[in-house]
């Protein structure tokens, strides 16, 4: 009996013991899978830091490469305008040259004749002229015109190309680069030059008002090459108006002084060319012969009858002029509360068939800027210049760019993104989903969908001009993209989206 019961009491020991010892061993076995799966789940968290870490690096690495090639390329474009405008002011002071020995030699050789080859001065200055200027003006002034013209064409073309090329291949060599290391990063861009272009603008009014400065200031006009004559008649300071009014004439400025845009005028008058101002003269002094001519050959015709005066600037009733002669005559009757008042220019009285004081006035002011503008142009063609600014555009051989945007140092034009993005390791994946259920005891509506989710890593890149510090910091906007060159290339990381 007690044999047995010692049986029993050391069976229900034993029972107790194995019961005790696999709670123990179930207790070990969940913490030790529970501290693996913490270990693996800090493996899956290094993991993704790993992969946060360098797909960032592969978008500020793209980042970086795109903002130093536009860079680079924005240096060459800047470097490109600064030669555009050195080889225009040489020309304005050659044009002005040409003119100048123009105007002395007419004047030098019509004295020569006066005098019936007498006064050995200008005859002097004249055989200088007629020998001078086809054997050192003429080509002198050929070689600056097509210099000019084909170094702006071809700088002008490479400006307008050279930043797209820059990105794309800047693209090309990112992916390449990334792919090298990671085939599975996808790279894309995101870059204002891919779609149009951040040097949209023409430098022609800058270049040539840069140009100009660099000629003024310097003893360009007669001594940018030898002098073809020994003297100037007309003075230095004819030679420094003429180099003045050259961008006007040259680049169809639209500040000019007689105008511009879309005329058929010439931009420009030249009152200072002798040849020019008689002309003007002449012309107006002939049409005010005409008008009095006119008005006298109707008068013994018998068909002046005035009915009450004429609007100024049109021919009175009655009183008919030619279409060259109209725009200039206001004509007019004398009455007690409208007596005859003094005109701008020759005015013309007489008594017309009713017996009234009728008086036609020249407008001797209209005349000359009319007739100014259209003997100017004639003259500028007789020296080969462009007398219309359609004909300008097309002299000067093209034009090198500006950055489109006048806001550049703080727009996105000049700004340009790199995205990097790589699909998650499945299997770092399926150990962060079964440790979040294990630590969960199983409950799935905790699973985290982050890790899965497809992430792209975004840096952008910024190219500006240095206008807050440095040598160019008081420089204006309009001019420093052709005295400075782009230094910076910023690179700003963003976040994953």
């Amino acid at each position: 009996m007690s044999a047995r019961l010692g049986l029993a009491r050391a069976a229900r020991r034993v029972a107790s013991c194995s019961r005790g010892t696999l709670a123990l061993t179930m207790s070990q076995l969940f913490m030790g899978a529970l501290t693996i799966g913490i270990a693996a789940f800090r493996g899956t968290e290094s993991y993704e830091s790993f992969y946060y870490e360098t797909q960032l690096g592969h978008a500020n690495y793209g980042a970086s490469k795109l903002a130093a090639d536009h860079a680079r390329a924005a240096n060459a474009n800047a470097s490109n305008n600064v030669i555009s405008t050195s080889i225009m002011g040489p020309r304005f002071a050659v044009e002005g040259d040409n003119i100048t020995v123009l105007v002395d030699g007419a004047l030098a050789c019509s004295r020569c004749a006066a005098s019936g080859g007498r006064d050995g001065f200008d005859c002097n200055l004249c055989q200088q002229f007629m020998q001078n200027y086809p054997a050192k003006m003429l080509p002198k002034l050929a070689w600056v015109r097509a210099k000019q013209a084909l170094l702006w064409g071809s700088l002008g073309k490479l400006t307008s190309t050279i930043d797209k090329v820059a990105s794309l291949a800047a693209e090309e060599q990112i992916s390449t680069t990334v792919s090298a290391i990671d085939s599975q990063v996808k790279m894309r861009a995101v870059d204002p030059s891919t779609s149009g272009t951040t040097w949209g603008q023409s430098n022609e009014s800058t270049a040539c008002s840069n140009a100009q400065k660099d000629a003024l200031g310097s003893p360009m006009p007669g001594a940018a090459f030898p002098p073809v004559m020994s003297v100037n008649l007309m003075g230095q300071g004819f030679s420094l108006a003429m180099t003045q009014i050259m961008p006007q004439i040259i680049c169809a400025v639209e500040s000019a002084g007689g105008g511009g845009g879309s005329s058929s005028s010439p931009s420009v008058t030249l009152p200072q060319v002798p040849s020019v101002a008689d002309a003007t003269a002449q012309d107006c002094n002939a049409l005010q012969d005409e008008m009095e001519q006119q008005i006298e050959q109707q008068q013994r015709q018998g068909t002046t009858g005035f009915g009450g005066g004429a609007t100024p600037g049109a021919a009175a009733p009655g009183a008919v002029f030619s279409s060259d002669v109209a725009p200039y005559v206001s004509c007019s009757t004398s009455t007690v509360s409208s007596p005859i008042r003094s005109g701008l220019g020759r005015a013309y009285t007489y008594v017309n068939s009713s017996g009234q004081f009728a008086t036609c006035t020249f407008n001797q002011p209209a005349c000359q800027q009319a007739k100014l503008k259209s003997n100017s142009a004639a003259y500028l063609q007789s020296v080969g210049l462009p007398s219309t600014p359609s004909q300008a555009s097309s002299s000067i051989g093209g034009t090198t760019l500006a950055p489109s945007d006048s806001n550049w140092n703080h727009s996105p034009s000049m700004q340009a993104c790199s995205f990097a993005s790589k699909p998650v390791d499945n299997t770092i994946a399926t150990i962060n989903d079964n440790v979040t259920t294990l630590i969960s005891f199983g409950n799935q509506s905790t699973q985290p969908k982050e890790l899965r989710a497809n992430h792209e890593y975004q840096a952008c890149g910024k190219w500006y001009f240095p206008d807050a510090a440095g040598d160019f910091a008081g420089t204006p906007h309009d001019q420093q993209p052709f005295v400075a060159a782009w230094k910076y290339a910023m690179v700003l990381p963003g976040g994953g989206k």
